[in-house]
């Protein structure tokens, strides 16, 4: 279905989501730094899920800044979106909806896409985000061997073309849920093993970053079976995780230039991050 709203609204609603949304991803950042930094056990697998709801959260943040999201539609909020689209025949029900600008119609009103989708909810974000990679690898006629950026773009569209769109929500859900298959520490099995190759007291370079992305794919490709050959997908998400951090604080850097982003929800950010060990200002981990 097609709505129709005020632009400044719609974008504001957008904007609103996306600082929420890196909140929630600051402190899974900051959660995970502190684990890893602290020197005492942890449970690899629930370490495991931080890194992937802090590379969730930023995946949400970068379809609302996009203008293209998804988003989980109750009874009562559906109700509240038909009152802004012509009626139809047949209105679909709660569920997971994609959402997408359309063309203004005026100065101040715009058209908004609304469509259902089939998808769970974790693996439709997905899904969109490696669907907007792919389209930047194939405007930017992307390869292994041009420019940096280039080279993140061509990665992260290849992990969803090669392995799945939901291989991020997929790993989470074999390592949350699946009884006996990650929770295995205290009968001394450890199938996830060490989290030693993150680095805490260094920065990632990007170029490191998109190197060790590309030989973990490399390694999941050869047997796609996440239960069979779990190490180099938890490989990924990490590497996964570091490149969307650095992606979207980016573009969210670029917005509040361009259009004067109040920048009290950034600074509330570091200042949080700070008092937890993390000063981003002197390029600290993970940037």
């Amino acid at each position: 279905m097609t709505a129709v709203t005020s632009a400044d609204e719609f974008g504001a609603a957008l904007l609103s989501d996306a600082e929420h949304f890196l909140n929630h991803a600051v402190e899974q950042q900051a959660s995970v730094w502190r684990v890893l930094h602290s020197g005492h056990w942890f449970s690899p697998a629930w370490l495991t899920v931080s890194f992937y709801y802090w590379a969730y959260f930023l995946a949400l943040t970068v379809t609302r800044l996009v203008g293209r999201s998804v988003a989980w539609v109750d009874g009562e909020s559906l109700k509240a979106l038909k009152k802004l689209a012509p009626p139809v025949k047949s209105p679909p029900g709660p569920g997971t909806y994609r959402t997408a600008a359309g063309p203004m119609l005026s100065a101040t009103m715009r058209e908004v896409e609304i469509r259902k989708d089939n998808k769970k909810a974790h693996a439709a974000v997905w899904a969109l985000l490696f669907d907007r990679f792919q389209s930047l690898a194939v405007t930017h006629n992307c390869d292994r061997g041009t420019t940096l950026e280039d080279r993140v773009f061509y990665a992260l569209s290849s992990s969803g073309k090669r392995l799945g769109q939901d291989w991020p929500s997929a790993l989470r859900n074999l390592v949350n849920y699946r009884a006996g298959f990650a929770y295995d520490t205290v009968i001394h099995v450890g199938s996830l093993g060490s989290f030693a190759f993150v680095k805490v007291s260094e920065s990632n370079s990007i170029h490191d970053v998109v190197e060790r992305f590309e030989t973990a794919m490399e390694q999941a490709v050869i047997n796609p079976s996440i239960a069979n050959n779990v190490r180099p997908y938890l490989n990924l998400l990490v590497e996964l995780t570091f490149l969307l951090n650095s992606a979207v604080f980016d573009l969210y850097g670029e917005l509040g230039a361009r259009y004067s982003l109040d920048g009290r929800w950034n600074d509330q950010r570091r200042r949080f991050l700070r008092e937890r060990g993390l000063d981003l200002s002197n390029g600290l981990w993970p940037s």
